[in-house]
C-alpha cells in the first residue's frame, strides 16, 4: 500500500534525501510507530496526524493515507510582565503607585 509522509521542519532529516514530502509504499497493517522506528524518527516526533485527525502512533496506516509528523516546538521571548501575573511567576514586579505619590 502507498501512504504519503509529511515530515515537518527538521524532521526532514530522516527521510530518504531529506525530502519533506514522499510517497511510500509499506506492508498491509504498518503502524505509525513502526513507520517512524524504521525512519529513525520515534524518539523526535512529537506530534503526528493521519488525513488532518491527530491520532497516536498505534494506529494502523491505511492506503491513500497522509501522514504528518511534528517535531516539539520552542523558543520564543520571555513573557511580557504582564502575562506573568497570571501564571504565577515569582518575579518581583515594582509596585503600583498612586498618581499623589508619584509628584
Amino acid at each position: 500500500m502507498t501512504v504519503t509522509v509529511h515530515m515537518h521542519g527538521n524532521l526532514r532529516r530522516f527521510m530518504p534525501g531529506g525530502a519533506d514530502r514522499l510517497e511510500m509504499t509499506l506492508a498491509a497493517g504498518t503502524t505509525i510507530g513502526a513507520l517512524l522506528a524504521d525512519l529513525g524518527a520515534e524518539r523526535d516526533t512529537w506530534l503526528v496526524a493521519v488525513n488532518g485527525a491527530t491520532v497516536e502512533t498505534g494506529r494502523v496506516l491505511e492506503a491513500g493515507d497522509l501522514l504528518d509528523c511534528f517535531e516539539p516546538v520552542a523558543g520564543g521571548a520571555e513573557p511580557r510582565p504582564s502575562m506573568t501575573a497570571h501564571h504565577g511567576s515569582s518575579r518581583a514586579r515594582a509596585p503600583i503607585r498612586r498618581r499623589e505619590e508619584m509628584a
